[in-house]
Order: structure tokens, then sequence, then C-alpha cells
């Protein structure tokens, strides 16, 4: 892949990323608006290119840094004013992203993936205290379903969270507004074509 079409994919790649995370690539795909067909590899690279950028720029946690270096740094075999500003957001969400899925979800991901029901996954969620909850009818099995939710719809996909019949919010909240499923997914889209909103 040329440098310009490296330039041309990597705002195309940043929300999709900041949604899904490191190694999420198959997700990255279906979620980005490339202009051309692209491989997982592609993708990759162009995610790689994307956080080292983004290291370059950041000034904040050195633990971060780090983690993100290890992280991105390829196997012995194996761009923009808006990423700059956003540096550390994006460092800050692939690592929790990252940690979501190789530390929470685990070995439930692809059952996840594949529609199980979040009341029969084993994921252990600590018991919250009342105080800290969100509404009264929030529990433990509303914490397993959000972070369910992050993992399989992406990072403050609220809406899809909540129409998704494997979670537990349909039942307890109901059906979001489908105009709101809809600015959700304009607001995907947009992203994914490098304009913010």
């Amino acid at each position: 892949m040329d440098v310009q079409h490296r330039r041309m994919h990597s705002l195309v790649v940043y929300f999709p990323m900041s949604l899904f995370s490191w190694g999420r690539w198959s997700d990255i795909l279906a979620h980005g608006r490339f202009k051309r067909p692209l491989k997982e590899a592609d993708v990759e690279t162009i995610c790689r290119a994307l956080l080292a950028y983004c290291l370059l720029h950041y000034r904040g946690d050195e633990n971060i840094k780090s983690f993100i270096w290890d992280l991105i740094t390829p196997s012995e075999d194996g761009t923009t004013r808006t990423l700059t500003n956003h540096s550390g957001k994006v460092l800050l969400r692939v690592r929790m992203l990252y940690y979501l899925r190789q530390e929470v979800i685990g070995d439930q991901a692809e059952r996840i993936l594949e529609g199980a029901d979040s009341s029969v996954l084993d994921i252990w969620i600590p018991q919250p205290f009342h105080a800290e909850v969100p509404a009264d009818w929030w529990d433990t099995e509303a914490d397993k379903s959000l972070l369910i939710g992050v993992f399989k719809h992406g990072y403050e996909k609220y809406n899809s969270m909540r129409a998704d019949p494997a979670l537990c919010f349909l039942e307890r909240v109901g059906m979001p507004d489908a105009k709101a499923i809809a600015a959700e997914q304009r607001g995907s889209d947009m992203m994914a074509d490098g304009v913010e909103g």
C-alpha cells in the first residue's frame, strides 16, 4: 500500500479502531468506509501507523505509551491535526478496549459475537454499590451487559446495545427510538468518513 493510500485510510480507520480497538481487524474492515478493498493486514498496518503517530504527539502517562508501544511493535516474524489533538484519547481508549477484550471478555468473545445471551456467559463482574449505579434497576447483569455491549457493538454505541436482545437493556428499558439508532449510525458513518460530528 503506497503512502498516499495510507494517509487517506488513516482517518477512515481511526473511528472504527476507537470503537473496537487493536486486533479486531475484521470489525474495523466491516465498519470502515474504504475507497478500495483492503485486507486485514492492510488495516493492521494502518492501525500500527496511526497509533505510532499518536504516540509521537502524546504528552501523558508513560505507562500508557509503553503499553501501546509494546502492543503495536511487530513480532520478529511478522497524520492529521485531528490525530494530534486526540492522541491521548485514542491511546487510552485502545488500551481500555484491549483490556476489555483480553481480561474481561476472554474466551467468551466468540460466543458473544455469535449472539449468546449475556445471562449465560461466564464473565465475572464485581457486585456494584447501590450508591454508584446509574439507575435504580442497575445491577450486576446490567454491568455485564454494558461490558459485553461495548465489546460487541463498539465504544459508546448505547442505542445499539439497548436494541440487542442478547443484553438486558431491551427488556428493562425498551427499544430505543428508531431515529436515535439511525443518528448513532450516521455518527459512525460520518466518523468513518473522516468527518467529526
